[in-house]
């Protein structure tokens, strides 16, 4: 787990390794920072998400695009502390990766029920999300 100054939280759910390095690497220094450096369409989107709802990243330390997805879902929370963003590693959470059919990855799971294959940039999984919270 990282902690933002802001309060917000990142959750790493297994051992960020491989590409996954570099998610945990910038998660802390925007933690440091206070900044995420969103586009600000982003952030007027996942600023409109007004309940609570968990997004988790499904990856694999070899996968070079999950930490893209990664990196956003952790950036959405940090903007909107109704957003919990967890990075699922699916060789050590097993049980996880099969109640959601994880299969490829990236895998995007919001609130257990909404899921999304592949690559996700940041403006489009904000929508998702906002969609998702009605």
């Amino acid at each position: 787990m990282v902690h933002a100054n802001n309060g917000t939280r990142f959750y790493f759910l297994g051992l960020p390794s491989g590409h996954q390095l570099r998610a945990v690497a910038e998660d802390i220094v925007d933690a440091s920072e206070g900044s995420t450096g969103m586009s600000e369409f982003a952030r007027l989107v996942v600023d409109s998400v007004q309940r609570p709802m968990t997004v988790d990243v499904f990856v694999t330390p070899m996968d070079p695009y999950s930490p893209i997805v990664v990196r956003a879902a952790h950036r959405l929370a940090m903007e909107n502390p109704n957003i919990r963003a967890r990075m699922v590693e699916i060789m050590e959470f097993p049980d996880m990766a099969l109640k959601y059919n994880v299969i490829g990855v990236p895998k995007i799971v919001i609130d257990e029920k909404i899921v999304f294959d592949g690559a996700l940039a940041e403006e489009a999984l904000a929508e998702l999300l906002q969609a998702a919270a009605r």
